[in-house]
């Protein structure tokens, strides 16, 4: 009997105590916790306060105009989405702007709920938040309202779909139908595609739904390459008259006409003899905030494995979307794009993974330098307009505006 109580005594303190949750690590999700919801809720408040604005004035050339591209004036890139909201303004006798802005409070609602519940999901993992709250993703909306509520509201919901219920069927194919609509609706969206197609690898992977991530591949496959044949055969139309025309008949202010719809008649050859006199001052802040990014989502995981995968993805994220600095000046909003796949992959991954044991959470003096440095600088969605203002003054100013609002 000595014997056996010896050894199972000595058992019982060789045996690896239990994981016990550190204070420090308590401290740290509640922090997080806060942090996200905070940042959320309020770029969530400043979009619908833009959506408000816009909406006094009968709709803005870039955000509503581009949703409102018709084939008035015949075949033309972008227009399919357009002649579908026509059609439905005429079937309810409404004003096609109307459907454009509660389209976009909607999506805006949407994609911010959820990336709340993927965060939830993940335990509010220290590295992810910081990387929600950067500048260049989650927080972009708040540097340039030109930058906000433009066509990737369609992917950046595809992608919502996905994080909500990445081994549902049902989610995959309707996550298919909407890239299909964005891509349809804007072709440089096209170049979501491998993200979504290392997604559904991810899914498969996994062992999530084999076959519907392998269906839902192939048809965004296809509708990109529709989209760009399309685009090819029709990029633009020499008299812009009538797509305005048929908004303004239907009661879209006259300022709809003056950004994406007028830009129609520039030939793709104007586009890119447009962007060949980017000066290098120009390229340098493009590379800073790049490099800034980079650092930022880098340096918030503990484990250097981790680091050198992530930053690694990035790289590759960025190089996805450079086609686009060709042939348009918004620079900006291609870096976004790049952050937000990123976050994207990384929230999936974590979704499909489960709970971790590890607490991921950076030093301390990490953590505080990468919140600062979130609060401290801005990506305008357009290099030829960057400034060094920080985005803490600008989020005032916007809560103060939506609050005193008229």
């Amino acid at each position: 009997m000595s014997a056996g109580y010896e050894f199972a005594e000595q058992k019982h303190l060789n045996a690896a105590p239990p994981i016990v949750p550190q204070p420090a690590h308590h401290t740290a999700v509640r922090a997080n916790r806060a942090i996200a919801k905070v940042a959320l809720i309020l770029v969530t408040l400043s979009t619908f306060q833009r959506i408000l604005r816009d909406a006094d004035l009968g709709g803005a050339g870039w955000r509503q105009g581009d949703w409102l591209i018709n084939s008035s004036a015949g075949p033309v890139r972008h227009a399919w989405f357009g002649d579908a909201v026509l059609l439905f303004a005429d079937l309810f006798n409404v004003n096609p702007v109307t459907i454009i802005l509660a389209l976009q409070a909607v999506l805006v609602a949407f994609v911010m709920a959820a990336f709340w519940i993927a965060l939830r999901r993940t335990g509010w993992s220290t590295p992810l938040v910081l990387i929600a709250i950067s500048p260049a993703a989650l927080l972009f909306w708040f540097n340039d309202p030109i930058g906000a509520l433009r066509k990737e509201l369609l992917v950046f919901a595809a992608m919502s779909v996905v994080l909500l219920a990445p081994r549902s069927r049902l989610a995959l194919a309707f996550a298919a139908a909407v890239f299909a609509i964005g891509v349809t609706a804007h072709e440089g969206l096209v170049l979501f595609l491998p993200v979504f197609l290392v997604a559904f690898w991810l899914i498969w992977s996994s062992g999530g739904s084999g076959r519907a991530a392998l269906v839902a591949a192939t048809f965004c496959t296809l509708t990109a390459l529709i989209s760009l044949v399309y685009m090819a055969m029709h990029s633009y139309v020499a008299d812009t008259s009538a797509i305005c025309d048929a908004l303004v008949e239907r009661g879209a202010g006259g300022g709809i006409c003056s950004g994406a719809i007028g830009y129609l008649s520039n030939t793709l050859e104007f586009a890119v003899e447009g962007r060949s006199t980017t000066s290098w001052s120009e390229i340098w802040r493009f590379l800073g905030c790049s490099f800034l990014t980079l650092i930022t989502f880098s340096l918030v995981w503990p484990d250097a494995r981790v680091r050198i995968r992530v930053g690694i993805g990035f790289i590759f994220a960025l190089l996805l979307f450079l086609p686009l600095t060709v042939v348009a000046s918004d620079w900006g909003r291609w870096l976004n794009y790049a952050a937000m796949s990123v976050l994207f992959l990384l929230l999936l991954k974590a979704g499909l993974d489960g709970p971790s044991k590890r607490t991921n959470v950076p030093h301390r003096l990490v953590f505080w330098g990468v919140l600062l440095l979130n609060g401290v600088w801005v990506l305008p969605h357009s290099v030829e307009f960057a400034g060094p203002e920080a985005i803490l003054p600008e989020l005032a100013g916007d809560l103060y505006r939506a609050f005193t609002r008229d």
